[in-house]
């Protein structure tokens, strides 16, 4: 029955790690979108450039939503291999957190193909921080809620 209640818990910090994790992907994405049009827009007065970046924030992080409904499928298996192989390391999440993104980055992409190396690298890059910020908040936890192991490991 404890399992069970350990369990419930954990998915609980799983969702909550996962949405955070999306919604910093798209802050990043949003961010580095919305500064690259900034660079190129005429010189714009300190208020305007404030309120350009909070919304570019703001858009970035409501952006996270669309990324966690594509990226859930392939994060759900992700994650689930690493609460059953116990993978708790910060790099472990990072890479696992870069196959999402690398994933999504291919999808994005035309039917034909046709990606370019752009898309694919910021795709990666959103990846690892997502994988960053998921690990900070549930992937170091990873496996906890199962029984210890014969062996003690």
């Amino acid at each position: 029955m404890q399992l069970i209640g350990n369990l419930i818990v954990r998915l609980v910090v799983i969702v909550v790690g996962f949405m955070l994790a999306a919604a910093a992907a798209g802050l990043f994405i949003g961010l580095g979108f919305y500064n690259e049009l900034l660079a190129t827009q005429p010189p714009l007065h300190e208020e305007e450039v404030v309120l350009f970046r909070w919304l570019s924030a703001a858009v970035g992080i409501a952006s996270g939503g669309a990324i966690g409904v594509a990226a859930f499928a392939i994060a759900a298996i992700l994650i689930a291999v690493a609460e059953l192989m116990r993978w708790r390391g910060f790099i472990a999440n990072l890479l696992l957190g870069g196959v999402c993104g690398l994933y999504l980055g291919i999808g994005a992409g035309p039917p034909g193909g046709g990606i370019s190396e752009g898309t694919l690298l910021v795709a990666t890059a959103a990846g690892f921080i997502g994988g960053g910020v998921y690990w900070l908040i549930a992937g170091h936890g990873a496996g906890s809620w199962l029984p210890a192991r014969p062996n003690g490991h």
